[in-house]
């Protein structure tokens, strides 16, 4: 309704307009014009009131109702003004969207891995010729001899390869137990070509593991050629790399254990990129929709341009021996390279005791410790994309990749430069292995009363004391854990307590943005000159915060940093998704322990909020049902807020019957349609009006658009 109004009018008018529309003008006016001066408010008299109303000066008016559209371009004020209807405000029409800076990095890549790959057989692949050292390559004096943890000068050469091509095999199995590796000793070119190609058909389209040890070979060559024998081991017969991917095909993980590897991972590239081109231009694509080799992930030992270190003190196949055996690598690495205690030899590293798959010993408390701080290593040093594809795709390529870390550290102290297709950059000095330095060192420390207590040696005769039997008392010493995990869980509370949650400039401690987003630019509607704010950099320790979810001991405090970390926003959920927490809280779902409940039912429910697709996750083997029971008034659920937890749980389920046709269905037919009865007894009986809201809610989404349940409510 168009209305004509005087100058005077107007000036009261506006300034009785929303305060907040006002203080945003004026913060805008200031962040635009600088420290301009404003003059002095003046005081009119409204017709309508004696009383005096301050308002604005008339210039500064000018720019304010120019802001809200009501003066022309040019400074004047119209004859007619359109009033703003109040039902046209803004906060009515973006429903408290966010602005459009916040909009931008609230979008989020996908989380769950769209083409999870998985490693089916292995291949060893050993040139070792014991008897006769390669000719381009001159040995010192001393020189390292063992392989695969053997020492071949005390086995004769063919049962030194045997136990060496085993050793190897067991080595790589206890990287992934499910793959069947086979090992190939001193292969000719015919049994090279005749068994990749048998890999390639038993595999499918599964991913291959291909291992070429060269250490008693020639260098690979400049052209990309490696190096096996004839058949009577009298001539050393090059195997193009261009014949090796027609033979393995794709996909296949190499990796590339002798002298001069970089030969091989350059020609690798450019024979693929070849390859590739020919099947686009052929065929559109590889016709049985394998991925394009130029995709292979390649580790090798060492650059175009060095020779593998042949330091005594350590194996000869270094490389290997850290990508497959990185605890007893880590422990000699610490041994030689730092002051031993007294009363520790070489010797004791091999005998640390415990299991690699039980954290309640040394050795698996060890492993476990080395896991946290590779996978954080890896999450504050790479982009998310890469660290998904190496550390959360596969099995076999997530621990080679760990251990890649490890033997990267190492391998650099011997001038050899270890490096990976895809290339990453370099985590020798990262500041987290200061932290995996203390565990060594404080195990090494505990090693010789460790041993001792495993192995008491044998009770000796009895001997007679005063006519008495003296019976020597067996030697007990009992493990200090670590304090790695409780140290950085600390540091978590801290980084929380400190602030994590707050909004701050983009800058070196902020979130990074994505980086199709960096691409874009700023919205529409977005002012390019203020300052943008973004969530800080999230904190380091969250991969150990996965790895502590698996402990009983700490699960209880890592669930409760979880809540409150995820609490802090949609990005927040997002990456403790990336991250891989997602599998765990879902396996805690069957757990009986009463007192992990609270904690589940909020991050359940924020997950939920943030991705939708969790509705499938959770009809798989009934897992709603977790939440569907605390909803059972008939039985005390045994939890403080019980109210509040309640009203999490109807909105869980509300969220899982939302545009989810089986989500409507479980929920209706879950133990004969008690759930409608639950949802009716809240509704009538409880006083808490949250509660009261979402079981409604949660009605409303089971009926939406299913005319049976709507039936059965109404009964």
């Amino acid at each position: 309704q168009t209305v004509v109004l005087g100058i005077s009018e107007v000036k009261v008018l506006c300034y009785f307009t929303r305060s907040d529309q006002l203080n945003k003008v004026r913060a805008d006016e200031e962040h635009l014009r600088g420290r301009r001066s404003r003059r002095e408010d003046s005081t009119v008299d409204s017709e309508d009131d004696s009383s005096p109303v301050t308002v604005q000066s008339y210039s500064d008016f000018s720019e304010s109702a120019r802001s809200l559209g009501h003066v022309d371009s040019d400074g004047s004020l119209p004859d007619s003004i359109q009033l703003q209807k109040p039902w046209l405000y803004k906060r009515h029409l973006t429903n408290g969207n966010p602005s459009p800076s916040q909009a931008r990095h609230n979008q989020f890549h996908q989380w769950r891995l769209q083409d999870k790959l998985k490693t089916g057989n292995g291949a060893i692949v050993v040139c070792l010729n014991l008897d006769i050292d390669p000719p381009d390559v001159v040995k010192t004096q001393p020189c390292a001899v063992l392989e695969g943890w053997i020492d071949p000068r005390k086995l004769g050469s063919a049962k030194a390869l045997e136990a060496i091509g085993k050793n190897l095999c067991q080595q790589f199995q206890s990287l992934n137990a499910r793959i069947k590796y086979k090992p190939f000793l001193d292969p000719s070119i015919d049994e090279t070509r005749r068994f990749c190609n048998n890999l390639r058909k038993s595999a499918k389209d599964e991913r291959l593991c291909f291992y070429y040890n060269g250490h008693g070979v020639p260098k690979p060559t400049s052209s990309g050629e490696l190096w096996v024998f004839n058949k009577t081991y009298s001539q050393y017969i090059p195997v193009s790399l261009y014949d090796l991917q027609s033979w393995l095909g794709s996909p296949v993980v190499y990796v590339w254990d002798c002298s001069a590897a970089g030969n091989l991972v350059q020609n690798f590239i450019k024979y693929a990129k070849k390859r590739d081109e020919e099947a686009i231009a052929r065929h559109g694509g590889y016709p049985d929709g394998a991925p394009p080799h130029s995709s292979a992930i390649q580790l090798a030992a060492c650059l175009a341009s060095e020779t593998l270190p042949m330091a005594p003190e350590m194996p000869a196949d270094m490389f290997t021996s850290c990508l497959t055996s990185p605890i007893e690598m880590a422990l000699r690495f610490h041994y030689l390279h730092q002051n031993p205690p007294p009363g520790v030899t070489m010797d004791m590293l091999h005998e640390v005791p415990g299991d690699l798959k039980d954290r309640r010993t040394p050795l698996g408390e060890l492993n476990w410790i080395f896991t946290a701080v590779t996978d954080t290593i890896a999450w504050t040093s790479f982009s998310r994309p890469i660290f998904k594809r190496l550390f959360r795709q596969d099995l076999l390529v997530a621990a080679l990749f760990r251990n890649f870390l490890l033997a990267e550290r190492v391998m650099r102290n011997y001038h050899c430069t270890p490096h990976t297709i895809p290339s990453l950059p370099s985590t020798a000095t990262h500041p987290l292995w200061a932290a995996w330095d203390r565990s060594l060192e404080d195990i090494i420390k505990q090693l010789p009363d460790l041993i001792r207590s495993a192995n008491p040696p044998k009770q000796q005769t009895l001997e007679i004391m005063e006519g008495k039997p003296f019976i020597p008392t067996p030697f007990k010493y009992e493990y200090k854990s670590s304090s790695f995990f409780t140290d950085h869980l600390t540091a978590f509370e801290h980084w929380m307590s400190q602030g994590g949650g707050a909004l701050i400039k983009v800058g070196p401690w902020s979130m990074p943005p994505l980086e199709k987003l960096d691409e874009e630019g700023p919205s529409q509607g977005e002012d390019p000159s203020r300052p943008e704010l973004v969530p800080r950099k999230p904190p380091a320790q969250l991969p150990i915060l996965l790895q502590v979810l698996l402990s009983q001991a700490h699960r209880m405090r890592a669930l409760t940093l979880l809540c409150q970390f995820v609490d802090l926003g949609p990005w927040a959920v997002h990456l403790v998704l990336e991250i891989g927490i997602y599998p765990y809280v879902q396996k805690l779902l069957v757990s009986p322990q009463s007192d992990l409940k609270p904690l589940l039912i909020f991050i359940w429910s924020r997950l939920i909020a943030f991705d939708k697709s969790c509705q499938v996750d959770l009809l798989r083997e009934s897992q709603f049902t977790y939440f569907a029971t605390i909803l059972d008034y008939s039985s005390p659920i045994g939890l403080a807020n019980t109210f509040e937890h309640r009203a999490m749980c109807a909105f869980i389920l509300a969220s899982l019957c939302r545009d989810h046709l089986q989500g409507q269905a479980a929920c209706l037919n879950w133990n004969k349609g008690t759930l409608i009865d639950f949802y009716h007894y809240h509704l009538t009986n409880s006083s808490d009006f949250l509660l009261k809201q979402w079981c409604c809610l949660a009605i409303a989404q089971m009926w939406d658009g299913n005319n049976d349940v709507k039936e059965q409510a109404t009964l």
